[in-house]
């Protein structure tokens, strides 16, 4: 299939764009976000907006800005006449798939918030690519994995299983580095603040332990595997996106459209509930009316949550679907995406944040190591897209 160099160069723009605003959707939720975009509360503000109420207004924003532009997009009618003639096993599954979704992108918060957006982003999509890439080959054995482009993929995907590891050995390392500059708890006594002879503070004695390296790659590995099902939500789609084009003359660019209307926006719904629940469950609920800066945060969780997020949705999938084409949107655009997003997450962390600060010469050698062999991996898979 041959392509024109204006598409494939616009294709290729859109990818890269979409990866950037994924892998920077979620910096308003972290507490050294800078103040201009930071939707939780500094120390000290009363009944202060916390994750879990920043999360749900951005997920209810996302929500019901999907279904809003989805339904423009389509037109109401389409929309309505699509969903009626579908298989119900079909939407039954799209919802389960899309539930599931829900539950891994819920994850993906928590695991930005325990191991930070740069190891949490790279931990999580580097098991979304395995996992993702590998199912689809193992579903057609014969066709696609025993091939020399199946083959060639899986290569791709040892690579990239490589940068896993390698991710986790950074992590690791990262909370040791941090530990050591703590000092060992045991040795604070009396509760307070105490500096430790290299002039860093030192938590007091009493303060919760963080969570172990170990239970962040957990969070991240279950993240990974809930949000990889939402490609099964685009299969039992597609007899839906095809009546969406030959009975109402929807463009193939914008009948992605239709599964976006069941997956962003339960995945949104979903999300947002769960963090009522928590809200609820903590006490916490009244903030989410009595905060003074409540309206700025509303309008920063829709500006820098739902607004990027679904955004990088509808780019990636304009992208690979009108502008890469049907061989080149899986081969060049996927990996684009995955290696965005993952670059933009560390540099955020790293420059932004300030999650790397205390890291030590052989912990950054591991992030290193991390990045190029995902570069590698994606690069190979990219080759048997086409082999």
């Amino acid at each position: 299939m041959s392509i024109s160099a204006g598409p494939f160069f616009g294709g290729v723009l859109l990818t890269l764009l979409a990866g950037v605003l994924n892998g920077g959707w979620n910096v308003c939720v972290k507490a050294s976000a800078p103040p201009a975009v930071r939707a939780i509360s500094a120390p000290g503000e009363e009944h202060p907006y916390k994750f879990s109420h920043a999360w749900c207004l951005g997920m209810f924003h996302a929500a019901w800005f999907n279904l809003a532009a989805c339904t423009i997009m389509l037109g109401p009618g389409t929309v309505g006449g699509v969903v009626e003639a579908a298989a119900s096993k079909d939407l039954f599954l799209i919802v389960f798939f899309s539930f599931l979704w829900g539950l891994g992108t819920f994850g993906f918060g928590l695991a930005i918030q325990i191991a930070g957006i740069g190891m949490g982003t790279t931990l999580t999509m580097s098991v979304i690519v395995v996992v993702g890439t590998l199912l689809p080959l193992f579903l057609d054995v014969s066709d696609k994995l025993l091939t020399n482009s199946g083959l060639c993929i899986v290569l791709g995907l040892l690579v990239c299983s490589a940068s896993f590891v390698f991710a986790s050995v950074a992590l690791n390392r990262k909370d040791r580095d941090e530990a050591e500059l703590e000092g060992k708890r045991g040795d604070v006594e009396g509760g307070g603040a105490v500096v430790a002879p290299e002039g860093v503070i030192v938590k007091p004695a009493e303060e919760e332990e963080p969570p172990s390296t170990m239970y962040k790659v957990v969070v991240c590995v279950v993240t990974g595997l809930l949000c990889t099902p939402l490609q099964f939500a685009f299969v039992f789609s597609e007899d839906m996106r095809t009546a969406a084009e030959d009975d109402y003359g929807v463009a193939p660019a914008l009948s992605v459209a239709i599964t976006f209307v069941f997956a962003i926006t339960i995945c949104g719904g979903t999300n947002a509930l769960i963090a009522l629940f928590q809200l609820h469950r903590g006490g916490d609920m009244d903030a989410l009316w009595k905060n003074e800066r409540r309206g700025v945060y509303f309008l920063k969780t829709f500006a820098f949550i739902a607004l990027p997020w679904v955004s990088q949705s509808f780019l990636y999938g304009l992208s690979a679907s009108a502008l890469l084409g049907e061989q080149m949107g899986p081969a060049i655009g996927w990996p684009v995406l995955i290696v965005t997003t993952n670059t933009t997450g560390l540099i955020i962390g790293w420059k932004l944040l300030g999650e790397w600060n205390v890291a030590k010469e052989d912990t950054l050698r591991m992030i290193k190591c991390a990045v190029a062999s995902s570069v590698l991996g994606l690069a190979i898979i990219a080759a048997g897209g086409f082999a």
